[in-house]
């Protein structure tokens, strides 16, 4: 018989039954992303989704890769519903957004090319033609500018007329340290326009000097060192409507051929005239 007085034994405490293993089947956000990547893909190739497009399959991707993860960490379940809650309403109210843009925009390209249709034409104001150039001062008159005739050059701005030419034999009078004959020119240059002008770079950027002996070649010539005592403003700049003279030389080749003098309207300018000079 049992002592009343000592404790009943105590009931078994049944042993903790193990969570189930969770399931390693694919989780829904992976077919959600993919699902996700094929409509974007679709949409981007159409003209106007294709804004979408790009940005549902990279969110498509991104969920595909978590949902894929969830079955090693459930911590992802949880990522991925705040994800789809955020996501979801954006990508539908820009769906919204795109498709009223698409049915809105044939009717205003419609409405676009109407207005112009019905709008005024452009009107053109003519634009009376300026006053002709007055030819310069010094011009010969009836001459047209630019011109080289009769040894006289003249420009918008400036005239050169050559007033004498001579051939100088090696050690002549002026060319005394020369070893070859040269054909000096001596000439008035006047500044017409203006503009910076000096007689000897204003005859030398509109004159050429040639010499016809050469059958294979054009045959410039050099300049030389002709000593004068009018060439000492050669180098100083010339007032407008001011007159220097000068005189300048070129190295023959031969004393026999004529000497051509090719004038053209400034250093890159096309050709204005040529007048040949003999020698003898």
């Amino acid at each position: 018989m049992s002592n009343p007085m000592e404790p009943e034994a105590a009931a078994p405490v049944p042993a903790p039954v193990p969570a189930p293993a969770p399931a390693r089947g694919i989780d829904a956000g992976v077919f959600v992303g993919l699902g996700l990547v094929v409509v974007g893909f679709v949409l981007a190739l159409i003209p106007l989704w294709g804004v979408i497009g790009w940005p549902l399959m990279l969110a498509g991707l991104i969920l595909g890769i978590i949902g894929a993860a969830k079955k090693w960490n459930p911590m992802w379940g949880s990522i991925v519903n705040i994800v789809l809650g955020f996501v979801g309403p954006g990508l539908a109210f820009v769906l919204v957004l795109t498709g009223v843009f698409a049915a809105a925009a044939p009717a205003a390209k419609d409405a676009l090319d109407e207005a112009l249709e019905d709008a005024p034409p452009a009107t053109t104001q003519e634009v009376p033609a300026e006053d002709p150039e007055i030819e310069p001062e010094d011009a010969e008159p009836g001459a047209e500018v630019p011109s080289f005739v009769d040894g006289v050059l003249v420009t918008d701005d400036m005239r050169i007329e050559i007033t004498k030419h001579k051939v100088v034999p090696a050690g002549g009078k002026g060319n005394e340290y020369g070893d070859e004959a040269v054909i000096a020119f001596w000439y008035e240059i006047t500044n017409v326009s203006g503009e910076d002008l000096q007689a000897y770079s204003g005859f030398v950027f509109s004159m050429s000097v040639f010499q016809d002996n050469d059958p294979d070649a054009e045959n410039e010539l050099d300049s030389a060192i002709l000593f004068d005592l009018e060439s000492d403003k050669r180098h100083q700049n010339i007032k407008k409507g001011g007159t220097v003279k000068n005189v300048i030389a070129f190295t023959l080749t031969d004393e026999t051929t004529p000497v051509t003098l090719v004038a053209q309207d400034g250093l890159f300018g096309g050709e204005i005239g040529r007048i040949d000079y003999r020698l003898k």
